[in-house]
């Protein structure tokens, strides 16, 4: 009844089925986080502060996987693994085990407060086998007496039972049971199944993908179209546990490389009316990731998996974005020597190269330059809707937008530098 009502507090959508679901579904699981007081007070129910509900998902077959894609239809259920299956086309992640987080619930009063983020931390550290019981795999002599009198005394009544269960449904009387299995348990007297992710599903805001985000879940997929009744975009994030399993192919940095170029891609179409401030969030997750998992392993996967991997670009490279002449409106624009619409051309290929990492590992712009440059380069947004969006003068964010393009500008005059430089050093120009 407690948990329900939190259900029903958080403004989910709730039915009776949703309570026989997580009564018999064997696949759906309830964690909860109890209050200090619940270990000390064993005669009453605690009360819960938040309230976690995970399905098992995964595990599925490679032929299957592929029939079904082949067809361009899915089964129902594990919607984690066929919907990143089918964005990818890898139906090697259908076969991984994960846990999908259905709903999290806090109790009104402490909501806020750092208990949900808490309870997800927890389940994390549970799925990955870091809690371990560190209670005394033996007992006292006379608990082992107690307990083996209580077997003997229950055994004729547990005889009784097997005889009714085989009179069948027709022939069994519903009598109330003496043992009942505990209702709750802690997480280090329950044995974790082995799993290689842990995700959820949800429509995108800017605090939701805040709070898992601070979960340490990464952004896998964001549906183009909105959903009818809320408006958002659906969503799915998933967090990889690589200790549980040893399963160390370095595919989640790998999807995620892919992510952000399709993101920065679509960022100008179906995202385009998305506010500034979560675009820009989703984006610094992405660049926030790539940097923290920079080696050669991760390089070889992403290289395998998402054909290539965010480094400097070159200048010959570069040949194929900006002209000369390109660079020297850039120039004279970061300068203020010109008019922004100088370069309205030329925003999106900027701020391409600077949201996919191109642009080296050391450039980096503010929290405010970066959503600008997002807002008018990648979603090519007025200046009048951002002002609505970020609450900011116009000629404030048309000032910090000019220090923007300065800064690309002169990461790019630097590029070409060092090509020249080491062109006129080369062996082949001196003869």
């Amino acid at each position: 009844q407690k948990m329900m009502g939190l259900y029903t507090s958080a403004h989910y959508k709730n039915s009776p089925n949703d309570l026989q679901m997580l009564s018999d579904a064997p696949a759906h699981s309830v964690f909860v986080l109890l209050s200090p007081s619940a270990e000390e007070d064993s005669n009453s129910l605690p009360d819960i502060l938040a309230v976690v509900q995970v399905a098992l998902e995964g595990k599925i077959s490679r032929k299957a996987v592929e029939a079904q894609l082949a067809r361009g239809h899915r089964s129902a259920g594990d919607l984690i693994p066929w919907t990143i299956s089918q964005q990818f086309g890898d139906s090697n992640f259908a076969q991984l085990s994960g846990a999908r987080i259905v709903r999290v619930a806090v109790h009104p009063s402490v909501q806020g407060m750092g208990y949900g983020s808490r309870a997800v931390e927890l389940l994390y550290r549970f799925y990955n086998g870091e809690i371990v019981s560190l209670s005394s795999g033996g007992g006292d002599s006379d608990e082992e007496e107690d307990s083996a009198s209580d077997a003997g005394s229950d055994q004729s009544e547990s005889d009784a039972e097997e005889k009714k269960s085989t009179k069948g449904i027709l022939g069994e009387k519903l009598l109330p049971r003496k043992q009942l299995p505990p209702l709750l348990l802690p997480l280090a007297e329950v044995e974790a199944p082995r799993l290689d992710w842990l995700g959820t599903s949800f429509g995108l805001t800017f605090k939701l993908h805040r709070f898992w985000k601070r979960s340490g879940m990464r952004l896998l997929y964001t549906r183009q179209t909105k959903n009818e009744l809320t408006g958002e975009h659906s969503a799915i994030m998933v967090r990889a546990l690589p200790k549980r399993t040893g399963f160390d192919d370095a595919w989640l940095p790998a999807f995620l490389a892919d992510v952000q170029r399709r993101t920065v891609s679509l960022l100008g179409g179906p995202f385009r009316h998305m506010d500034v401030k979560l675009a820009i969030a989703v984006l610094e997750e992405f660049e926030a990731s790539a940097t923290a998992g920079n080696n050669d392993t991760i390089t070889t996967a992403i290289g395998k998996r998402s054909g290539s991997s965010s480094s400097q670009i070159s200048a010959k490279e570069l040949n194929y974005f900006l002209t000369p002449h390109d660079l020297k409106r850039v120039e004279l624009y970061g300068r203020n020597l010109c008019d922004h619409h100088l370069v309205s051309d030329l925003l999106p290929a900027l701020a391409r190269l600077c949201f996919t990492g191109r642009l080296g590992q050391t450039f980096k712009l503010s929290s405010l330059q970066g959503a600008l440059l997002c807002g008018i380069g990648l979603q090519q947004k007025t200046v009048d809707i951002l002002k609505s969006e970020l609450g900011l003068p116009p000629n404030q964010m048309l000032a910090m937008f000019n220090k923007s393009v300065r800064k690309i500008s002169i990461n790019l005059h630097s590029i070409v530098e060092e090509s020249e430089r080491a062109a006129l050093l080369s062996d082949k120009v001196r003869l």
